[in-house]
Formats: C-alpha cells, sequence, structure tokens
C-alpha cells in the first residue's frame, strides 16, 4: 500500500480531544505510508511547521457561511455540509491515486460522511457516541442541561435513522468503534463488520512521561483531595461529584475543579447552592497540559462521571497518574476502569447513585489508603495496556491492509457472479 486520504475535520499537533485523535492518527499512518490529509484550515498554522514530509495537505472550508457559524447549531450545519461535499472536493482538488481511505473525526457514529463515495476501501472510525444518558439520571440536568440532553437523545435517533447516515456505515469495508453501546447501533444499521477498538493509545514515551510528574508532584497527608477535569457541560457530571461531595460531609477535604472559566459559571453557583464553596476550589484557562496534569497529580481521586464518553482520555491520563477514578459503567471510561483501579457505578437512580458515591467519599477519608492501593493499580493496569495493546501504528497498518484485501475479495467475488 501506498497512498491513505484521511479526512480529519479536527486535527492539530500537541493538542487533545478530537485534533488531537486527528493529528495522532496522521502521523502514526505517516510512518509506513504516504498520507493525503483533508482537514480543516482553523488548523493551518498549526499544521504547517510539523507536517511530516510524505503527509500532502489539503484544507477545506465547506460551503457552510461563516457568518453562521458562531454559535452550536452553526457550527453543526457547517460539520455536516463539510461531511456531505467532502467527497466533491476531493473530486476536484485531489489529483493523486489513493489506495484506501479512512473517516477520523469527529467520531460520532451517526453524522454521514461522502467519503464513501470515492469507491475506495473504507474505514470508517474509531467512532463513538452510542452511549446515551438514561431517563433516570435526568434529574441530575434540572439545574442546567436537561433540555440539551434531551435534544442530543432525539439527534442520535433522528440522525442514525438518516439514509445518508445508513449508506455511510453500511458502505464502510470495516467499522471501528470505542464501545458496544456504539456497536449495537451500527449494526442496525447496516454496518456489515464492526469491531470495537480502543481510542486511547498510551505510549512509552508518555507513560513515561506521567512516571516523571507522579515522581516529583504527590498529593497533600494531611488532607483529601476530588478532582474533575472536563469542559463544564452537564453530561461530563462535574455537578453530580459536587452534589455527593456536599452530602458527605466530610472534614479536611477540598474537590477541585478544571474547567474553562468562561463556561464553569453555573458550576460556582452550585458549589454556592451546596454551601461548599469554601471547600471547592476551581482552576482553569492553565498555560499548558501539563500543568493541568500536575494537578491531577496533586489530587487524590479523580472523578469523572459522564453519563455518555465514547472516549475517556483524561480517565486513561488520570490512571497514569496512579489516580484511581470514580466513574459510571458506561461508554470509554467503563472499559479503562474496574473496581481494583477505581469504583465503578452502575446507572440505578439519581438518589441511589448519589449515595452510592457519598459512601465511597466517606469510605475514602476514614481510610485514605484505599485510595492509594487503587491508584497504584491504575497504573499497572495502563503499563500493562502499554505494553500488550498495538501500537497505532500497528494498528492502522492492519486497518487499512484488511479493508483492501476485503475490498479486492469483493470484487473478484462480484465479477465471478457477473461472469456466471
Amino acid at each position: 500500500m501506498s497512498v491513505v486520504l484521511i479526512s480529519a475535520f479536527a486535527c492539530q499537533p500537541f493538542t487533545g480531544s478530537e485534533p488531537g485523535v486527528g493529528w495522532d492518527t496522521v502521523v502514526n499512518a505517516s510512518k509506513f505510508s504516504d498520507v493525503i490529509l483533508i482537514t480543516h484550515p482553523v488548523h493551518k498554522e498549526f499544521i504547517d511547521p510539523e507536517l511530516p514530509a510524505n503527509v500532502e495537505v489539503h484544507y477545506y472550508d465547506g460551503p457552510f457561511p461563516k457568518a453562521l457559524r458562531g454559535n452550536k447549531p452553526g457550527f453543526e450545519a457547517h460539520y455536516f455540509l463539510w461531511q456531505l461535499t467532502l467527497h466533491n472536493y476531493i473530486k476536484a482538488h485531489v489529483h493523486r491515486p489513493y489506495d484506501v481511505v479512512h473517516h477520523v473525526t469527529y467520531g460520532r457514529f451517526w453524522t454521514p460522511s461522502s467519503l464513501y463515495k470515492t469507491k475506495a476501501p473504507f474505514v470508517f472510525g474509531v467512532v463513538g457516541g452510542g452511549e446515551t444518558t438514561p431517563l433516570s439520571m435526568f434529574p441530575f440536568f434540572k439545574k442546567k442541561g436537561f433540555f440539551a440532553e434531551a435534544v442530543r437523545n432525539a439527534v442520535v435517533y433522528l440522525f442514525s435513522s438518516l439514509p445518508a447516515a445508513k449508506r455511510t456505515v453500511s458502505a464502510a469495508s470495516i467499522a471501528y468503534v470505542t464501545t458496544e453501546q456504539t456497536a449495537d447501533k451500527l449494526k442496525q444499521m447496516g454496518a456489515d463488520d464492526v469491531r470495537v477498538a480502543h481510542q486511547v493509545e498510551i505510549t512509552t514515551q508518555k507513560l513515561n512521561y506521567f512516571r516523571q510528574i507522579s515522581e516529583t508532584v504527590s498529593p497533600d497527608p494531611q488532607k483529601l483531595v476530588f478532582i474533575s477535569v472536563a469542559r463544564p457541560l452537564p453530561w461530563k457530571g462535574i455537578q453530580i461529584g459536587l452534589q455527593a461531595f456536599a452530602e458527605a460531609r466530610l472534614t479536611g477535604s477540598e474537590y477541585w475543579v478544571v474547567a474553562t472559566k468562561r463556561e464553569r459559571g453555573w458550576l460556582e453557583n452550585l458549589a454556592a447552592e451546596l454551601g461548599i464553596t469554601h471547600k471547592v476550589k476551581f482552576f482553569g484557562d492553565l498555560p499548558s497540559i501539563e500543568d493541568v496534569h500536575k494537578l491531577v497529580a496533586s489530587a487524590d481521586v479523580f472523578v469523572h462521571m459522564a453519563t455518555h464518553e465514547a472516549y475517556g482520555n483524561v480517565v486513561m491520563e488520570a490512571m497514569a497518574l496512579g489516580k484511581p477514578v470514580m466513574c459510571f459503567n458506561n461508554g470509554g471510561p467503563a472499559l479503562q476502569v474496574n473496581n481494583k483501579s477505581g469504583w465503578v457505578t452502575d446507572f440505578t437512580s439519581a438518589k441511589d447513585v448519589t449515595q452510592q458515591l457519598v459512601r465511597t467519599m466517606q469510605e475514602i477519608e476514614a481510610d485514605k489508603s484505599i485510595a492509594v492501593q487503587k491508584g497504584t493499580e491504575a497504573v499497572k493496569q495502563v503499563t500493562y495496556r502499554c505494553q500488550h495493546v498495538p501500537s497505532g501504528v500497528a494498528f492502522l497498518q492492519s486497518a487499512y491492509q484488511e479493508a483492501i484485501s476485503k475490498k479486492n475479495h469483493q470484487r473478484v467475488s462480484d465479477s465471478l457472479s457477473i461472469v456466471s
């Protein structure tokens, strides 16, 4: 195989989340193949200085008017049209032959892509989004996010029913997903070959980086600190942790929240309503991701009660820093955390969930060594994965080769059917 065409709407070096996933995919693919990258021009200033020599990049802005992209609905419409018109852009501007195409970001299974129209072997994903907030958790969104969660559930159902989305999924040579929940959704949409694959890669280099931080920064033995790191979106569940922390009535403890200042006002108001303002510290807009990691290393327990989380990169990073994790038994975090390395909570009722978290926090306060033991196990689990799970390079190379092989086999089968 010589050339792969990668569609990564979000793609940016030295960052996390979707842009980081896009960039890592491009870099890993470039280690064994030439790459044609199609991405959004907003990333150009960051990509150009770091671009590998064997990567040809195209910056496609899409047809949606810039003046209408300023809010979330406008951005979503922009992204939707960007994907639907991508094939037309490729026909007009990509003149180099390619052997396989790969849709990378955003990793949402329900958004259609016109990439499959190239007729080349098509790898779809890794995608997620099949995880949804159950109705039993909606009481946690009374202060904020109730309408947004209801709309999201409706959008997932509506978009996954679109013919374009079904054609995208059914045309994939291989579809990679983050969880079994998403796998079930793709199978219902007509996907032929669906496989669960971890999106979060932990390399030896990253593991050494986290080890160095944890060796130089450690928790204060005189107090117990819980920490959450996330965008302050209601479904990320920071309010769930704060509510349990308030009801636990712990002494000598703090709750740290790392979230952008511009968006976290509702969480600050919630802390005031719960009467825990003096015990909650808000951090945000820190100079670098290393500063965030140092804060996590300074805490005792990582709390990530997201009600639907496809990947959970931040959970893997916390575990690598030796932090036990509190999370729901759903989505990406549940694939990384078990009862040896943290506390995994089932979806029951909002009241039962809160009571369970309260009991856990009180048990940790009574015996802090529980958190230390689970944190040690968390590091062991991440280390094991680093040593035994195939690298991103090996994963992509295998995926592309198999997609090409399947397509060639299909062509031979079709030819034999015509002859017979």
